[in-house]
């Protein structure tokens, strides 16, 4: 697809069709909590992964969970290419 918009509707499709679930069923339990720096971008216009419902979900499994907010829909990468650039290199040089 033009723009590259092929690779993140490629996770979609995964997931309607069922592709990783029995991929994901085979990770233990125990392996789910992330003992590493995680770095979530959360866009404020999201209605598709709302940021709060995201957050909440990840600070279950995150001991170390850095949030970036961006005033920006699903689609970040596209609207506001540089700011997630930004907070990547931003999260990285923390490291």
């Amino acid at each position: 697809m033009k723009g590259g918009l092929q690779g993140p509707l490629n996770w979609y499709v995964a997931r309607v069709r069922a592709l990783d679930n029995k991929d994901d069923e085979t990770v233990p339990n125990e392996n789910y909590p992330f003992r590493t720096p995680t770095l979530f971008v959360a866009t404020l216009k999201d209605v598709v992964c709302i940021p709060s419902v995201n957050e909440a979900q990840l600070r279950k499994y995150c001991d170390q969970l850095s949030v970036k907010e961006i005033d920006s829909s699903h689609w970040v990468m596209f609207e506001k290419p540089n700011e997630p650039n930004e907070a990547f290199a931003e999260f990285l040089a923390k490291l």
